[in-house]
Order: structure tokens, then sequence, then C-alpha cells
């Protein structure tokens, strides 16, 4: 079974997420994959990784309504050979999401709650960003706080990043606010970026 959702936050960025419940064989035969495409399907081991190919090639497919070919630069940023939009990927369990833009350099992450991740706040949040988690949400607002580091990771395709001492997140209400700031501080030049985020059912969508 396939289950489709669509956003559109801003004019010219398009959100779709798919929840896909079966198996890699029965997903299959409604994607349309090249030749390079499906040598790469039969090497994925698990069904997990099989789906997620297959989920995102789907995705992409039913966005255009026609056959596009994804592929990869060596940092592992993806993008579309036939179509001028510029994409992210992420997936969460069964869920797998593709972020479309005009706009260069994006990021998506998809989180499914609940997630332990508060048990190891203190690799991706300094005690300052700890201090600002509301008391009664912790463990909702710290795992949307890593989805927003994840979405910086893939913006600035750079999978080294410090999250402590390079990424900060300003203080902000999960419940109340759609954006956060963060401060991106790299060798000696300090930007401060902007995430967009929501909860889709038991998922947190952060995006920028």
């Amino acid at each position: 079974m396939i289950s489709l959702w669509s956003f559109s936050p801003d004019a010219g960025k398009n959100i779709l997420l798919g929840a896909f419940t079966h198996s890699a064989e029965e997903l299959l035969p409604f994607v349309s994959l090249d030749d390079e495409s499906v040598q790469t399907y039969q090497s994925l081991g698990s069904n997990s990784r099989k789906i997620e190919f297959l989920g995102t090639r789907y995705l992409i497919n039913l966005f255009f309504q026609r056959p596009i070919i994804l592929a990869h630069e060596s940092s592992g940023k993806p993008f579309l050979i036939n179509a001028k939009e510029h994409i992210s990927i992420s997936h969460s369990n069964h869920y797998v999401a593709i972020y479309l833009t005009d706009e260069p350099n994006p990021g998506i992450d998809i989180e499914l709650m609940p997630r332990p991740i508060h048990r190891i706040l203190s690799r991706f949040l300094s005690p300052a960003e700890q201090n600002n988690l509301l008391p009664d949400y912790k463990k909702e607002h710290a795992l949307l706080c890593w989805t927003m580091k994840e979405v910086m990771v893939k913006s600035l395709q750079n999978r080294h990043i410090d999250f402590l001492q390079e990424l900060s997140i300003q203080a902000f209400n999960p419940i109340k606010d759609r954006e956060a700031r963060i401060i991106v501080t790299q060798t000696s030049e300090t930007v401060e970026r902007r995430v967009s985020f929501f909860q889709h059912e038991n998922l947190w969508i952060s995006y920028t």
C-alpha cells in the first residue's frame, strides 16, 4: 500500500511524502528505472534500502509525470539530470520524502516520533541549546532540533560539520513557531540560516 501527501509551503517549493508499507518486489512494477538504476537496485541488500531507493524514484516520477533520472555527486548530493529543479531526499522508517525547489542547495530531513534521540543530547546540542528545550516537550523538541541540523548538513554539503561547535539553534517554540534561526560558524565566517518545519502525523519535517 502507498499513502501519499503533497505540501507546497511556498511558491517554487514542493514536498512529496510517501508511506510505503509493502515489499520492494511489490513496488518495483510501479517505478520506471533506467538500466543503471536497475543495476543499482539489484545491488542493494535489504528490503528497506530497496524501498527507499524505489520510493524516492516513485515520488520523483509522480511529481514530474515523466521518467526523471536521479544521480548523485561524489559528495553524495542528489541531483536531477533531466529536470531543472534542485532536490533533497530524506527517509525515516517506511516514509520517504523529496523536496523540490528552484533554489540551490536545498535540505530536508524527516524523523518519525518517538525516537530516543534525547539520550544523546550532549552529542548534538550545546548546554545553551538544551536549556532552550521545552520541559514538557523535551523529547519531541530535541528530535526536531536533530532534524534541523541534519537539514543544514545537506544544505551546506558538509558531512563533517560539527553539530556542537558550528551549528547553533537559537531559541524557538516548536508548538507555536514554524521556523528557527541557526547560526552557522565555519572557519572565520558566521552566517544566519533559517530552517522551516512542521509536523505531519507523527513525523517532524524540516527543510530549507
